[in-house]
């Protein structure tokens, strides 16, 4: 199909497109024969021997041992007097008192007391 810049008129084309010598822009065929290498190489199944030794000479004082401390370690009970820093425990047994009070539940009867002042109540 192909249009005009007259967008009414549209003609149909029956020639064949031939795109035989088009090539891609990225290239992508250029190494279209390639075959991959490899599969030459052979996966030995032997068991490794290592030998491995120190880069320094670390293993020539492996059996060193620290001298003897000259200090000798003491394993006596300790005896504790612990105090109170502020003498907080000197009245330690003390007990308040005023306990000896007692409070009566009583309800008082002032029917035949006569009042302080004459205010005209008492009849």
């Amino acid at each position: 199909m192909w249009w005009s810049p007259k967008k009414s008129v549209v003609e149909i084309h029956s020639q064949s497109v031939k795109h035989r010598n088009v090539r891609s822009k990225v290239g992508s065929l250029a190494n279209i024969n390639h075959r991959p290498g490899g599969g030459q190489i052979a996966i030995q199944h032997e068991p490794v021997q290592w030998q491995a030794s120190p880069r320094v000479n670390s293993l020539s004082n492996a059996n060193w041992l620290p001298p003897a401390p000259r200090e000798s370690i003491r394993h006596t009970k300790l005896k504790w007097n612990a105090q109170s820093k502020i003498n907080s425990l000197d009245n330690v047994h003390h007990q308040p008192g005023g306990g000896i009070v007692e409070i009566y539940d009583e309800k008082l009867d002032f029917k035949h007391v006569p009042p302080r002042t004459n205010c005209g109540f008492v009849g």
